[in-house]
C-alpha cells in the first residue's frame, strides 16, 4: 500500500483557519492516514478541568467546561457554511461533549481522580478535533473515514504512559482499514496519543504521544513517508530566537536529531520516531503555515558522503572536576563518582587517569550529593556548544577552530562517527560565536 502518514500538531489544528490549512495540504489523490492532536491548549484545559472536578472547585470546573465547549463551537461555526452540514457536525459534537460533561460531573460527585480518569478525560481533545476535521473534509467534497484510535491502538493498562501491543494493533488497524474500504476512499482521519487496553478502557501513550502514534501507524502500514506538520520550517541550523538567519536543514540523519534533542534543542523527541526509523521510513518535518518550505527529511542514513555541518545548539552547564591521580583503584572510584549523578542531567564526561570531568545541568548542587571524602572542584558558567553534521573532516574542524580564537573556547570532543563536535566555552551565551558557527554551517 503506497500510503503517507501525516501528523498535525495542536497549533496546526488550533482554530478554523488552521484546519483550512490542513485541508489544503491533504486535499490530493495520494492515499493517506491523517493523525491529529487536540486543538492547541485543549489538553491542558482538560487536565485543569479534571483537577477542578476532583477538588470540588465547582465554579472553576464549569468555567473550564464552557471554555472547552466555546472553543470547539467557534471552530465549527467558522468552518461550516451549509446549514445541513453545520447541523450534522454540531449534533455529533454536542453528543461527544455531553459525554465529557457527564463524566466530569461524576468525577466531581465522587471527588476522585485516577490515572484511568486522566486518560479518559484528555482523550476528548483528539476526538473533538478529528471529528471536526473529518466533517470539514466531507463538506468540501472529499470523502474521509473517521477512525477511532481506541479500536486499533491496543495497549497495556499502564494508564497515562501505556505501552503499545504492536502486532495486535497492526492487525486491528488493517481490519479497520478493510472494513471502511480505505483502498477506495484513500483518506482516513484518526487521533494521536490515545488507545485502549484489552478491556477497551481508554489509555494514552503519554504527552507528546501523537508523534509516536504517527510513527507507529507508519510502521504498521509500511508507509512510504511520515510527515510531521508543525508551526516551524523543519529543523533549523540554530535556535532562531538567538541566532539570526537560521535556515532549514534539508536532510538530517536520525542520530543527529537524537543528539540535538539530548543537548536541549527544541526538536522532535527521537524516541517517538524510532518505530519509523527501524522500518527505514523517511520522516519529513514541515510547517503547516508555510507548506511550500521543503522542511527537513530525517533518514536513517544520508547516502551522500560529502562533509557538511548541519546544526548548532548551546546550553549552560557547570563542570565538576574530580582529581584521581592519587587514587589506587581508578576504575572503582570513577564508577563511584558517576553514581552521584544518577538523578541529574549529565551532558558529557571525560575520564583520564589524572581525573574525571563531568558537565552537568546548572541545577546540580554537588554539596548535597557528593560525600565529604571525595575531592572535587566546581566550575560554574560553562557553555557547551554542540555542532552536528556528517563526515566532519579536518578541514571543517580547522574552520571551527578558527572561530574559537580569543573566545575562551575549545573543542573537547569529536565523535568517532564524525557527526558531532562539542565545544566548551567559559562564559555564558556568546551570541557572536553562535552566529559565526551558523554562518559557517550555511557556507559548508
Amino acid at each position: 500500500m503506497n500510503t503517507l502518514v501525516l501528523k498535525f500538531g495542536g497549533t496546526s489544528v488550533k482554530d478554523a483557519a488552521a484546519m483550512q490549512n490542513v485541508f489544503s495540504i491533504i486535499n490530493n489523490d495520494i492515499p493517506k492516514i491523517v493523525v491529529s492532536s487536540a486543538c492547541s491548549g485543549i489538553t491542558d484545559a482538560l487536565l485543569a478541568l479534571l483537577n477542578f472536578a476532583a477538588d470540588k472547585q465547582t465554579n472553576l470546573m464549569y468555567e473550564k467546561l464552557d471554555f472547552i465547549d466555546n472553543h470547539h463551537k467557534k471552530v465549527i461555526e467558522d468552518l461550516f457554511n451549509s446549514s445541513d452540514m453545520y447541523n450534522q457536525v454540531m449534533a455529533r459534537y454536542n453528543e461527544l461533549f455531553n459525554e465529557l460533561k457527564k463524566y466530569i460531573e461524576s468525577i466531581h460527585f465522587l471527588n476522585e481522580k485516577t490515572l484511568k480518569s486522566i486518560d479518559k478525560v484528555v482523550s476528548y481533545g483528539e476526538i473533538f478535533s478529528t471529528t471536526i476535521l473529518h466533517f470539514y473534509c466531507i463538506s468540501q467534497g472529499i470523502n474521509s473515514i473517521w477512525l477511532d484510535a481506541r479500536k486499533f491502538m491496543k495497549t497495556d493498562s499502564n494508564f497515562t504512559s501505556a505501552n503499545l501491543q504492536f502486532d495486535l494493533s497492526k492487525s486491528e488497524l488493517q481490519n479497520q482499514l478493510d472494513e471502511n474500504i480505505f483502498d477506495e476512499i484513500g483518506l482516513a482521519i484518526t487521533q494521536g496519543f490515545i488507545g485502549s487496553d484489552l478491556q477497551n478502557t481508554t489509555t494514552t501513550l503519554g504527552r507528546g504521544g501523537s508523534d509516536y502514534s504517527a510513527s507507529l501507524i507508519g510502521k504498521m502500514i509500511n508507509a512510504d513517508e511520515i510527515q510531521i506538520w508543525t508551526d516551524v520550517d523543519g529543523i533549523l541550523s540554530a535556535d532562531p530566537r538567538i541566532v539570526q538567519d537560521a535556515h532549514t536543514i534539508p536532510q538530517m540523519e536520525f542520530n543527529e536529531v537524537r543528539q540535538l534533542a539530548f543537548f536541549g534543542a527544541k526538536v522532535l523527541h527521537p524516541s517517538t520516531l524510532l518505530p519509523a526509523i527501524e522500518q527505514g521510513i523517511p520522516i519529513k518535518v514541515m510547517n503547516t503555515f508555510n507548506p511550500d518550505n521543503q522542511g527537513t527529511t530525517i533518514l536513517t542514513t544520508i547516502q551522500d558522503d560529502s562533509a557538511r555541518l548541519h546544526s548548532v545548539v548551546y546550553l549552560q552547564t557547570k563542570r565538576i572536576e574530580f582529581p584521581l591521580a592519587s587514587v589506587n583503584n581508578f576504575a572503582a572510584k570513577s564508577a563511584e563518582i558517576l553514581q552521584y549523578f544518577t538523578y541529574s542531567k549529565v551532558y558529557f564526561t571525560n575520564i583520564i587517569p589524572e581525573g574525571m570531568s563531568v558537565w552537568v545541568d546548572t541545577k546540580f548542587n554537588p554539596r548535597q550529593v557528593i560525600s565529604d571524602s571525595t575531592n572535587f572542584q566546581e566550575f560554574a558558567q560553562i557553555n557547551l556548544i554542540a555542532i552536528t553534521g556528517k563526515n566532519i573532516n579536518n578541514e571543517l574542524i580547522d574552520s571551527i577552530n578558527k572561530l574559537l580564537i580569543d573566545k575562551l573556547a575549545s573543542i573537547i570532543f569529536i565523535s568517532n562517527r564524525k557527526n558531532l563536535v562539542i565545544i566548551e566555552q567559559i562564559e555564558y551565551k556568546d551570541i557572536d560565536l553562535l552566529q559565526k558557527i551558523n554562518e559557517l554551517i550555511k557556507q559548508k
